[in-house]
């Protein structure tokens, strides 16, 4: 062939040189022309057997790209690509059900704190199965467990500015929040039909989320911790530092340091029955309160307090109950020291929480034994002013 070829595509690129029609390249085999990259259905370019471009004549062809890689045709007059496009409103709808349910969430927190049930399963574990099925059965696009969770996580995030919570209320929180609500989520999930499974699990659920609503939905409240330590010193030198004035010198043990009420003074001494300790607490998302203590009974060796008055923010989580101290000689200059505190559980659900209040109660014992029996109070007691820090 000579000369120069000259080619005339009418109007739009895509538009096949042989039968004269659109090729659509997202909805139909197609094959362009490696010269002039014509584009011709593949049905036209094998009819020009062994295959040649209706346009330049040429036998090179070009495989066309994978589907979505294809780009859209930018020229108005060219016929477009559909490609599927995002749902609107979907970012509305998502704040839309977190207004839902932080209301909800909000409404339901206060109901039950008005009506005294604010510690128990009700909050813990209800409120996270309630707020679960909210977002999961709010009409929405592309509704899912994961969207549940992330909602759920964010309402945990914010309610420290809502519900006035402090860190360590969260954290306890969030393990139930986030276990319910992926629990609820997997039953409702519409990808798996889970008819007799969800029959019994939400009856389940229900139950749970009602324990210590009332007495006879309660489990055993009263709860016992004790510490063992050898500490340096004489019987002797033990009893006069737990009838000196407690100093709280020592540092806590970090769980202990994450919002639980903290002692910071105190005032009183002796070990005499009748003789009291105050002992201001401060920190939690609660004001600052007063623990008072009374020796119920001593003798060689012993000394019982019980509690009169707890105005700190302790009694959200539990109420101590008493405290016993025994000690004896332990060998030369080293005595054994055995503290005994006892309390009622505040929190339910019982199976989640007597573990972890259990846990920090044995933290605190431990700590009241180094720090009170030990050593560390005859370094820190002695000229400071009393209720001083």
């Amino acid at each position: 062939m000579t000369g120069d070829v000259r080619i005339k595509v009418e109007r739009a690129p895509n538009r096949c040189p042989y039968c004269h029609d659109a090729v659509r390249v997202s909805e139909e085999a197609w094959v362009a022309c490696a010269g002039c990259l014509a584009r011709h259905h593949a049905e036209c370019w094998s009819d020009r057997a062994p295959g040649r471009c209706a346009a330049c004549g040429g036998e090179a062809a070009l495989e066309p790209p994978p589907p979505r890689a294809r780009p859209v045709a930018a020229r108005a007059d060219a016929e477009a690509t559909e490609v599927p496009a995002a749902r609107p409103g979907e970012g509305a709808w998502a704040f839309g059900k977190l207004l839902v349910a932080l209301g909800i969430g909000a409404a339901a927190y206060h109901a039950l704190m008005k009506a005294g049930i604010g510690q128990t399963s009700a909050l813990f574990v209800g409120l996270p199965a309630l707020l679960a099925v909210v977002l999961l059965l709010t009409p929405a696009p592309k509704t899912t467990r994961g969207g549940a969770l992330k909602l759920i996580s964010m309402l945990l995030a914010i309610s420290g500015l809502i519900f006035n919570e402090g860190i360590i209320c969260i954290l306890m929180a969030a393990p139930l929040f986030l276990g319910f609500g992926l629990l609820v989520g997997w039953l409702f999930d519409p990808g798996r039909s889970k008819g007799p499974l969800r029959a019994v699990a939400l009856p389940l659920v229900l139950l749970t989320g009602l324990e210590g609503t009332t007495p006879g939905l309660s489990l055993p409240r009263d709860e016992v911790v004790a510490a063992d330590l050898v500490v340096d010193g004489a019987p002797a030198d033990v009893a006069r530092r737990l009838a000196a004035r407690p100093r709280f010198a020592a540092p806590l043990p970090l769980a202990l340091q994450l919002g639980f009420p903290r002692p910071t003074r105190s005032r009183g001494e002796g070990l005499a029955p009748g003789d009291r300790r105050v002992i201001h607490l401060v920190g939690g998302e609660g004001s600052p309160g007063d623990l008072v203590l009374r020796v119920a009974a001593s003798g060689p060796g012993f000394a019982r307090f019980v509690v009169e008055a707890d105005r700190s923010h302790t009694p959200h989580y539990l109420d101590w109950r008493w405290s016993e101290v025994r000690w004896e000689a332990a060998g030369a200059g080293r005595t054994r020291v055995r503290w005994t505190l006892g309390y009622t559980r505040r929190l339910d659900p019982a199976w989640y929480f007597a573990p972890c209040e259990r846990w920090c109660a044995e933290l605190a014992v431990g700590y009241l034994t180094r720090a009170l029996a030990g050593p560390a109070q005859d370094a820190t007691h002695g000229g400071v002013p009393e209720g001083g820090p």
